[in-house]
């Protein structure tokens, strides 16, 4: 299968709400996306509602879709805890879910990459954690997979220069960064970019919001607005990791008050038109036109 590039697009499951994996791809695929990423939990709910692994590889060729990446991989660095105790629950779709699961998933859906996150509040040394995420890289390699470190603002893994130093000294070829742009703009860490080989950005979730954080840092995560309705500069910021080298697929990652009460299918043609919009803007001057 040809690999995912720039000219690709990726419709984020948390956009979607980790809502009924059928509604999901046919959305994702009528409105002309490339790609999904799915959580451990969008796997195992379809598993649970009766679709077999044949059904779920079936459903995603009818749609012209790939499994651009699993998200995300959250016992990278440590064990799973018993509880978060950080905004979260781990019986929610995106959390609970093993490496080893998520190699299994991997391999029946023929995915592209998976996604190494730290939601945690902890902490780890510089070298443990390039130690784990290589350790991760080589389990992946082993299946042909791509990994991406993503960044949270409040992880032990709190901005891009910590993720790249992280992947840096990990030093694996299917090693790089997943760029979440509300973490890059949280944490500070937009002129990093400038120090990053682009070819490491391996995979992108574009959203937008306001320069400042609106609420504590996870009820702001989780309430994004649309590519070209904030004031991130989102067209500047493609041009710039584009120039840069970088040639994953573009990405939309969306929640909260921006999908509230819309049906699976206009929020995928909303997804879809925003990057549209940011694609185009990002190839003139020109910022794009909000919906």
């Amino acid at each position: 299968m040809a690999a995912l590039g720039p000219d690709d697009t990726v419709l984020c499951t948390a956009t979607m709400g980790f809502g009924a994996l059928r509604e999901f791809a046919e959305a994702a695929g009528s409105a002309g996306f490339s790609a999904i990423s799915l959580s451990g939990g969008d796997y195992k709910s379809a598993r649970a509602a009766g679709l077999s692994d044949a059904d779920i590889r079936s459903l995603l060729a009818d749609n012209n879709l790939r499994v651009a990446e699993l998200d995300g991989v959250v016992d990278w660095l440590f064990p799973l805890p018993d509880r978060q105790g950080a905004g979260y629950d781990l019986d929610i779709p995106f959390f609970g879910h093993s490496q080893d699961a998520f190699f299994a998933i991997a391999e029946v859906l023929d995915a592209r990459s998976i996604s190494a996150v730290d939601p945690f509040l902890r902490t780890a040394p510089l070298e443990q954690m390039a130690e784990a995420f290589a350790r991760l890289c080589n389990r992946a390699a082993e299946h042909g997979l791509l990994v991406h470190l993503e960044f949270l603002s409040w992880g032990p893994v709190p901005d891009l220069a910590a993720a790249w130093d992280i992947v840096r000294l990990a030093g694996r070829d299917n090693g790089g960064i997943m760029l979440d742009v509300l973490h890059l703009m949280r944490s500070g860490g937009r002129d990093m970019l400038s120090r990053i080989p682009g070819e490491r950005i391996l995979a992108t979730q574009f959203c937008d919001g306001r320069l400042t954080r609106q609420g504590d840092c996870f009820a702001d995560a989780a309430n994004r607005e649309w590519p070209g309705e904030g004031e991130f500069a989102l067209p500047a910021l493609l041009r710039e990791l584009r120039a840069a080298g970088c040639m994953a697929p573009l990405g939309v990652e969306v929640m909260g008050e921006a999908t509230a009460g819309l049906s699976p299918q206009a929020i995928a043609r909303r997804a879809r038109e925003a990057l549209e919009q940011t694609r185009e803007a990002s190839r003139s001057s020109q910022p794009p036109a909000a919906a």
